[in-house]
């Protein structure tokens, strides 16, 4: 099947002129009215969905390729896949806009709204991903689970943090592309596209000094001068200038001699 990219362009730019006229501004979110639009958009292309409602007017969407949506949920083994995207967004004022924010007006080729970079368009992204392979005819060994949430931009009450309690298994061991990344940047005039496998993670640094001597009548402050000896140097390593990305590197052996030993 040939597909015709100008018309999947005009398809796809209409669906997501229409979720972004949704005003899902959170609070108080109103992303059922989304989801359920969604929802019948993939049943009138050959996919499944179902809709787990959190709150009064609020749910997660879910879309599946092959199966039914709720056989997925319950049989966490029958995907591999899952395309995940949320459908709140934070607030806009219009009188900061050139362009209406929940208009989802085209100007210069240029689609406007609230939602457009987050996230959206990556909801639409994914869904007609979905639906190019639908008409496409695409079979595979196991199913593709599209999850759009509700509540992301206010810590996922009424969202994901629901989803997980009710269906956290259908998350372990797969493969989850969903927002992140950054957008593309030139560098010299030339495009580089981010790509990003982690965030907001925590690193832990555990180390040990000598034994101290220390007794209530004479106190030994150097095991405590080596740790602030330690934390000062920490916050102020050098990344090696070998490395391909700023930011990522080894440390240089050199700022550690006569420290304590990391674990």
């Amino acid at each position: 099947m040939s597909i015709h990219w100008q018309q999947v362009k005009a398809e796809a730019a209409s669906y997501l002129q229409r979720l972004i006229q949704i005003n899902t501004t959170n609070p108080p979110g109103n992303e059922l009215a989304a989801a359920h639009f969604l929802a019948e958009l993939a049943r009138e292309n050959g996919l499944d969905a179902c809709i787990q409602e959190t709150a009064e007017g609020r749910g997660n969407l879910l879309i599946s390729f092959q199966q039914e949506a709720a056989h997925v949920m319950t049989d966490p083994a029958s995907s591999s896949l899952l395309l995940l995207s949320h459908l709140d967004v934070v607030g806009a004022d219009e009188k900061d806009w050139e362009v209406p924010p929940f208009s989802g007006e085209i100007v210069d080729d240029v689609l406007w709204g609230r939602g457009t970079i987050d996230t959206k368009q990556l909801t639409i992204m994914e869904l007609m991903a979905l639906i190019l392979l639908k008409r496409e005819k695409r079979v595979f060994a196991k199913d593709i689970l599209l999850i759009a949430t509700a509540d992301e931009e206010s810590g996922s009450t009424y969202g994901l943090l629901r989803l997980l309690d009710e269906y956290g298994e259908i998350f372990r061991g797969k493969h989850v592309i969903s927002e992140g990344g950054g957008f593309p940047i030139l560098v010299s005039g030339v495009p580089h596209y981010l790509c990003e496998t982690g965030q907001k993670g925590n690193c832990q640094i555990t180390f040990h000094v000598a034994s101290s001597q220390s007794t209530p009548y004479y106190v030994d402050n150097q095991p405590m001068k080596a740790a602030a000896q330690l934390i000062q140097r920490v916050t102020k390593m050098r990344w090696a200038s070998s490395s391909p990305c700023r930011g990522v590197g080894l440390w240089e052996i050199n700022d550690w001699q006569g420290y304590p030993a990391l674990d």
